[in-house]
């Protein structure tokens, strides 16, 4: 067969390191597994930790987007291409069990360069950036200290911009509050290193997707600009659409990206790169492009909303976006697939039209033997453009909230 198994391992990043992810991330993860489903076409299959509610596969199917196919691990299907987030243990094993599994570099590489501190260390060595790794609360307190200003601190591994913590009002003069101390001794007792930057104001994020060779050759596949929070965690993405950025920054973008691959190719990776950057403000105004936040030697978290795109709306503009079931404002009889729909009107998707705000995961699942509902889920915004997709996330959340 020349289909792919989809495997959204959300958890790939944190599973890189030595210690074991708490119960709750594992959890998180093995639901997040259910967002691959949109992203299989006919001949692909996802491969999920739980089982999803026959109602949303009855409801992308009715649609006319096709019925996705699933295997719940520990099936897998051997025949097909397999296609992870990123190459965790687990994944590596999955691998083994597949015929038509990728290339891929050893792991002991992609823990190397998937962690933050060889980002930041190269950052600053490729492009002079003023970033800082610190192995204990002396060297914390100097880095905060040479900052002078807000700061961010980083743990060695998280994904989706967790992992984070704010420092406000930091100074030469200032110790470390209790909440910047817990945090610090956490990280420092965990994985022995923590990264230290300084808090920029972003105006835009973006990521840039790209292909490293064995040989170093990198080939640049599309920008797209992310919604964060403004902490720094993944809301979402627009794929379709060129990020806001300048001519020039994105020829920066694109040269930063080339010495980024050749660099990870010494290292003995090859893949596919993810590069989180950004356009900021000084505080005297002035525009500043951040080409190199993180690296992320793995495929998108958007993955399987782009494949979607390519598969079903050609040019059109798809927004993917994360909801979370808290910030629902919805009766508790429309808490369903088809219920939210409805409540959606006709800012749901159309198929006549090609237009509108589409589910892209279940709201419910079986895992372990208990039906559970999906605490992050996801959208997906079809639209002409950039700006009719934000209007139409505008008036989703205005009606139903998340």
């Amino acid at each position: 067969m020349s289909g792919d198994a989809l495997y959204l391992n959300a958890d790939c990043d944190a599973t890189l390191g030595q210690h074991e992810v708490d119960a709750a991330t594992r959890r998180r993860a093995r639901l997040l597994t259910l967002h691959a489903l949109i992203g299989c076409g006919h001949d692909d299959v996802a491969l999920v930790e739980a089982r999803p509610a026959d109602e949303f596969c009855d409801y992308l199917e009715s649609l006319g987007l096709g019925r996705p196919r699933w295997l719940e691990l520990p099936d897998v299907a051997e025949d097909l291409r397999f296609c992870p987030l990123g190459y965790n243990p687990a994944a590596h094993a999955l691998a083994e069990r597949h015929a038509r599994a990728e290339p891929r570099c050893a792991l002991d590489v992609s823990r190397r360069v998937n962690a933050r501190s060889f980002g930041s260390e190269l950052e600053r060595r490729l492009f002079g950036a003023d970033v800082h790794v610190v192995r204990d609360l002396a060297q914390l307190e100097r880095a905060l200290a040479a900052l002078g200003t807000d700061a961010v601190l980083k743990l060695e591994r998280s994904a989706g911009g967790q992992g984070l913590h704010r420092v406000r009002g930091v100074g030469a003069a200032t110790g470390l509050d209790d909440a910047t101390r817990a945090f610090a001794e956490r990280a420092l007792r965990r994985d022995g290193v923590l990264v230290v930057e300084p808090w920029r104001e972003r105006i835009v994020d973006f990521a840039v997707l790209f292909d490293v060779a064995r040989d170093g050759a990198t080939r640049v596949v599309s920008m797209h600009q992310t919604s964060q929070t403004r902490d720094g965690g993944l809301i979402g993405a627009m794929l379709g659409a060129p990020p806001e950025i300048a001519a020039e920054e994105r020829s920066e973008t694109e040269a930063a990206s080339a010495r980024v691959g050749a660099a990870l190719a010494a290292e003995g990776y090859f893949g596919p790169v993810v590069i989180d950057a950004f356009v900021y403000r000084e505080a005297s105004g002035a525009r500043r492009l951040r080409p190199l936040v993180e690296i992320n030697a793995r495929r998108p978290m958007s993955m399987a909303a782009a494949r979607l795109r390519a598969r079903c709306f050609g040019e059109q503009v798809l927004s993917w976006r994360f909801v979370g079931r808290k910030r629902l404002r919805v009766a508790p009889e429309q808490r369903t697939v088809h219920g939210l729909a409805r409540a959606l009107g006709e800012l749901a998707y159309d198929p006549a039209r090609r237009r509108g705000v589409l589910l892209g995961a279940p709201l419910h699942a079986e895992l372990d033997g208990e039906r559970v509902a999906l605490a992050k889920l996801g959208v997906c915004i079809v639209a002409d453009d950039a700006p009719a997709a934000r209007a139409l996330e505008v008036e989703m959340r205005r009606r139903v909230g998340g």
